[in-house]
């Protein structure tokens, strides 16, 4: 993109800052890449974009031109963005069924959460509490020791820490609410939306 436009750098601005292990499933991730003293200023998107889709480890869709306000958006943790993802949670102990309805009916109400910086990020982040909202789960299958859910949460929340408790830092966690030993094996962000 560079080359197309003669630009002296890029800064890419995405939604969200999961963890590496994290997947981007379904529509992908909405970003904005700034150009920075760009020679060119006006590019044929839809030729831009068929170029881009040519590779195989990058496709985008719906490519256009921005601004400053969708970036400092993006950035954002606003309440109006919703992020869906899809975790595999793994138990000191078996489920049981009584476990899974207990699930079933948490997922159907929201659940204020109180998040202290999690230990995983304190030394790069403010240490604060954070109020977030779980806006759903929904369990997608589990057997033994293993629950595969859906969770639908506030922009900004840490899911692994509402999944684990991080030590008491997240209040409630699921963890808390089942009283079980809970630990986020994989997570995978399955869309973004507002």
């Amino acid at each position: 993109m560079i080359d197309e436009v003669k630009g002296s750098g890029s800064k890419f601005h995405g939604a969200g800052r999961e963890d590496i292990d994290a997947l981007m499933l379904g529509t992908g991730r909405p970003f904005v890449l700034e150009i920075q003293q760009p020679y060119i200023r006006s590019l044929d998107l839809s030729q831009l974009q068929a170029k881009i889709n040519q590779q195989e480890m990058i496709k985008v869709d719906e490519l256009q031109y921005s601004t400053k306000a969708m970036v400092r958006y993006l950035k954002s943790s606003s309440p109006d963005k919703v992020k869906i993802y899809r975790a595999l949670i793994e138990s000191t102990e078996d489920f049981t069924l009584q476990d899974i309805e207990q699930v079933k009916d948490i997922g159907q109400r929201e659940i204020n959460l109180d998040q202290r910086t999690p230990i995983r990020v304190a030394h790069r982040r403010v240490d604060k509490i954070r109020k977030k909202v779980v806006t759903k789960i929904k369990v997608l299958s589990w057997q033994d020791k293993l629950l595969e859910v859906e969770i639908s949460a506030q922009g900004g929340t840490y899911i692994k820490e509402f999944i684990s408790g991080d030590s008491d830092r997240t209040k409630p966690s699921l963890a808390s609410l089942l009283s079980k030993e809970l630990v986020c094996k994989e997570l995978d962000v399955t869309d973004v939306a507002d």
